[in-house]
């Protein structure tokens, strides 16, 4: 037996706190200065937007949807710091904190510095810099677990650690709470599960953790029940099947109930490509009726190999394979029961989640894949324990290997997304500051506003936004709307209504002006700005 690998000594386990802090700091500083971090989606650029009051919303909100309420005040409280966003520091900072939980308890398993920097790494290198909430929020709840599995050592300060990781999982929960709810389903068979029952002070802690998420969702439920937030609750528990579950595709294949309902294969185009401004088309009764007649979607055609693709994306994907090829040998290496249930729950979380027809989200998987790879150092005493000097090393090279190929996937997407936006920031010095249509994803946020800020500042853009927001009582377009200033108002105005979409949503719209509002349709002007168009429509009404 290899007593030297077994534990760290006490004196050097003291100082494994103090070291992780430097190193996660320093990796977040040294991986921004090489590529300026640029979010993964529009969705962090709006939710900044709505809590900080730029861009699509007249002003500063805490209400985010997505995000729990008590999250949108926390991030209120964050100021700017050189030009930085409060969204945008806290972003960071979630993995700032990750990242030393991580590193603590991988160093305790006498990895070394080179080791466990290389795992800390793969688990949190594109959180930096192509960082995503959605990412945050499973990365917060996987550094819970590390946090619960020190305090089941009992080592010195296993107190702190439980309350620590109560506290990082009540976090991951604000953040976003179905993120949280999985990446918790996944490790439960590598939670302390005899020290949380039978524990005092793990009981106090995990009733109080419970307490809060339950009084934070009562909490957030109200804080939506106002008269100016019921035509968005109506719609957007009805359009998320249609947005985001390919609800659509499945109907138009079932002609027949559109016919039921007055709808045609373009309405229901409409609804999946963010139009919700006309209310004959974005009526919730009826969208919600069309989806009872369409049966569940996990039994409808393609569904199993929607399943597949879902499984298959850890495979196939160069954004998760080196984490999930080391994640898988270190599993083999130290061969355990709890570790074959967490990988048996993640392949069937991503079956599940495949099957309801929402496959290959990479932001779902990172903390996913981070779990599995952290999962042989926290189980039994980690990979480490007991093995021969030869086995340690190759361990230790596997994941350095691993770690360099994911650095330069990372970094490669990363210096791409770089200078995409250097691009189009450099285009839009003369874009329209006020009265401009952004149909979804047509408008390249994540580019316009980076991280951690640039010059020249874009955030005096007002954007009418047409997206999950356009009904939210603090969006420009609500403002416009109630002003008579809405999309379908400029639409039939002989000026016109400009507007950044795409050749497929112009061919809807087209097709609404002709067939829904009887008009012919016209393209007034197109103006290029760089890498985005913006185009003036009319639909000419008798």
């Amino acid at each position: 037996m290899n007593t030297a690998l077994s534990a760290p000594a006490p004196d050097r386990r003291e100082h494994l706190a103090w070291v992780a802090w430097p190193i996660s700091v320093g990796l977040v500083f040294l991986l921004c200065s090489i590529s300026s971090p640029i979010f993964e989606t529009n969705d962090d650029v709006h939710l900044s937007m709505i809590a900080h009051g730029y861009g699509i919303a007249t002003g500063g909100s805490p209400r985010l949807v997505y995000s729990n309420v008590l999250w949108g005040y926390f991030i209120q409280l964050v100021p700017e710091i050189w030009g930085v966003p409060g969204y945008s520091l806290i972003t960071l900072g979630i993995v700032v904190v990750v990242g030393a939980v991580v590193i603590r308890s991988v160093l305790a398993t006498r990895i070394g510095i080179a080791g466990a920097i290389a795992v800390l790494t793969l688990v949190v290198a594109r959180a930096i810099l192509i960082p995503q909430y959605t990412i945050n929020a499973g990365l917060l709840m996987v550094a819970a677990v590390v946090c619960w599995h020190r305090f089941d050592k009992q080592e010195s300060g296993g107190r702190l650690a439980l309350c620590a990781g109560c506290l990082l999982a009540y976090c991951s929960f604000l953040v976003r709470s179905h993120e949280f709810l999985l990446v918790l389903g996944v490790a439960l068979p590598l939670l302390p599960w005899r020290s949380l029952w039978l524990r005092r002070d793990a009981k106090v802690a995990l009733i109080l953790l419970v307490v809060a998420i339950g009084a934070s969702s009562i909490l957030d439920h109200f804080a939506y029940r106002g008269a100016e937030w019921a035509e968005f609750n109506r719609f957007n528990a009805v359009r998320i099947p249609y947005n985001d579950y390919g609800a659509a595709e499945h109907l138009k294949d079932r002609p027949q109930i559109l016919r039921r309902y007055g709808y045609t294969a373009n309405d229901v185009d409409l609804i999946t490509d963010w139009y919700f401004e006309d209310p004959k088309i974005a009526d919730p009764e009826k969208l919600q009726s069309m989806l009872r007649e369409l049966g569940p979607l996990a039994f409808q055609p393609g569904s199993l190999e929607k399943a597949w693709k879902g499984v298959s994306e850890l495979g196939s994907s160069d954004k998760l394979l080196p984490i999930v090829l080391a994640g898988v040998f270190l599993a083999v290496m130290r061969p355990r029961w709890r570790i074959f249930w967490v990988w048996s729950l993640c392949l069937g979380a991503l079956f599940t989640l495949g099957l309801l027809g929402r496959p290959g989200v990479t932001r779902v998987y990172v903390p996913l894949v981070g779990l599995l790879l952290l999962a042989p150092f926290l189980d039994d005493g980690g990979v480490l324990l007991d093995c021969t000097k030869v086995r340690r090393w190759t361990i230790i090279g596997v994941v350095l290997v691993a770690s360099l190929f994911n650095a330069q996937t990372v970094l490669g997407n990363s210096r791409g997304l770089r200078s995409w936006s250097e691009d189009v920031r450099g285009g839009l010095r003369l874009f329209p500051s006020d009265g401009v249509v952004v149909w979804g994803g047509n408008f390249p946020y994540e580019a316009v506003y980076p991280v951690l800020g640039s010059s020249p500042n874009f955030r005096n853009l007002h954007l009418y936004l047409l997206d999950d927001f356009t009904l939210a009582p603090y969006s420009v377009a609500t403002t416009a709307r109630q002003s008579g200033h809405g999309f379908l108002d400029q639409l039939v105005d002989k000026r016109g209504v400009p507007v950044v979409v795409n050749d497929y949503g112009a061919a809807l719209l087209e097709t609404y002006c002709r067939d829904n509002l009887h008009g012919i349709f016209d393209v007034l002007v197109n103006r290029n700005y760089g890498q985005v168009w913006v185009t003036t429509f009319r639909c000419r009404v008798d």
